[in-house]
């Protein structure tokens, strides 16, 4: 039952590997074995049968699409352990720029489950739109934006072929649409970000949490975002801030850790809800800034860049206990319309100057080895995702970036999986 309920979802994802697939699938078994480790596989191949192992579900399905694939493709087939070299595999999509169509993230989710990829992230606020139904704050919502509806059918869809779909809503800053209904939340003089020393603006951001954590009820993970607020020289712009930390947090502090107790106080509120909390590592432990306060080390730091010479290194982060996510901007951010230097990757490129475990390099500035690399199989590096960033949404059709897609995670997914003897 096992066999004909994964070849089932396999068919419905690409038919001809299921029915021209060129071997006798009569003779090839599927068992749950709690000794093989997680995100794994094993493959037995005997002169009657070939059979697949793996702890979960999850791992039986990725075996059996790899034996597929490898047949279709007539790869030499081998024994031994498939394992996934970190335990999430994502995709994230800003549809808060742009609208992407329910249909287009079911054929995402296919995509995703055809390079055996995990984790769907859905950044569906920026200063462009609010692209979920809020029926909390109803006059926030985009005119193009998917229902509440919407989004739960895209959740089953996706847990079909064991993908989580994982919510990516920004603040402090990246407001500037949300705002635009509460301007009397914003911070004086600055658009785009949420006054961060106002108690009832903190209030207002953590009950829009408090939705976005209903219509994503089934995940324990979201993204709250934490970059570009304001530029880390321009403090003093913002007089407010430096009053905020003086009263409220010590006499020694600085403006720089009013941002900071922001951060700390938005991420334990919703860890208080039971989620894992990611940020962006941007704006964290700058070289130049020293805070009297520590930010929380159970933060995950999603790694995008490292492009100014302030910016802290990775081994920062991981010095801080923090667990971190590979974001590789060089090679795996896919920006619509190329902007802000970004030109589209490649397969090419993703497949000779990408690994799972390279982040990225330190600006060209750096006096010390530009590279920055941890260990394969580092329990501190969860996970590694690709990214599409809607900077420019009119410049191509969802789905022109959907075909662009296909050949990007195919490379992209591959780059997870070792084989053992």
């Amino acid at each position: 039952m096992m066999k004909e309920k994964l070849l089932s979802k396999i068919k419905k994802l690409k038919k001809d590997l299921v029915e021209d697939c060129g071997i006798s699938l009569a003779h090839v078994f599927v068992e749950i074995d709690p000794n093989v480790q997680k995100d794994s596989f094993y493959t037995d191949i005997g002169e009657r049968f070939i059979t697949i192992t793996g702890q979960t579900e999850a791992d039986l399905f990725y075996g059996l699409l790899d034996l597929l694939q490898k047949v279709k493709t007539r790869e030499i087939l081998r024994i031994g352990l498939s394992e996934s070299l970190a335990p999430e595999r994502g995709l994230h999509v800003d549809c808060g720029r742009k609208y992407y169509t329910k249909a287009s993230f079911i054929s995402m989710i296919d995509l995703m489950a055809l390079n055996k990829l995990n984790i769907l992230q859905m950044h569906f606020s920026e200063y462009l739109g609010y692209r979920i139904e809020s029926k909390k704050f109803p006059e926030i919502t985009s005119r193009e934006h998917l229902t509440q509806k919407d989004i739960k059918e895209i959740i089953n869809y996706a847990k079909e072929y064991y993908i989580d779909v994982v919510p990516s809503f920004d603040s402090p800053g990246h407001l500037e649409y949300v705002l635009k209904y509460y301007p009397e939340h914003q911070m004086p003089n600055l658009k785009t970000g949420i006054n961060i020393t106002s108690n009832e603006a903190r209030e207002f951001i953590k009950s829009l949490y408090d939705e976005v954590l209903e219509i994503f009820d089934h995940t324990n993970i979201i993204h709250m975002g934490g970059d570009e607020f304001i530029d880390f020289n321009e403090y003093h712009k913002y007089p407010e801030l430096e009053q905020y930390a003086k009263e409220n947090i010590s006499k020694d502090a600085t403006a720089a850790d009013t941002f900071l107790d922001y951060i700390n106080d938005i991420g334990e509120y919703l860890m208080s809800k039971g989620k894992d909390v990611r940020i962006w590592n941007d704006g964290f432990y700058r070289l130049n800034i020293k805070n009297t306060l520590e930010l929380n080390p159970n933060f995950v730091i999603t790694h995008w860049t490292s492009w100014h010479k302030d910016m802290a290194p990775l081994q920062t982060f991981i010095d801080k206990n923090h667990r971190v996510i590979n974001y590789n901007d060089t090679n795996l951010y896919y920006v619509v319309g190329e902007n802000a230097g970004y030109t589209y990757p490649t397969k090419e490129k993703i497949e000779e100057n990408f690994e799972i475990y390279n982040f990225s390099k330190l600006h060209k500035d750096a006096s010390d080895n530009t590279d920055q690399n941890m260990s394969v199989k580092d329990p501190r590096m969860i996970g590694s995702y690709f990214a599409i960033w809607s900077d420019s949404p009119e410049a191509k059709h969802e789905t022109d970036i959907y075909r662009d897609l296909n050949p990007l995670l195919e490379v992209f997914g591959k780059k997870f999986w070792g084989f053992t003897n």
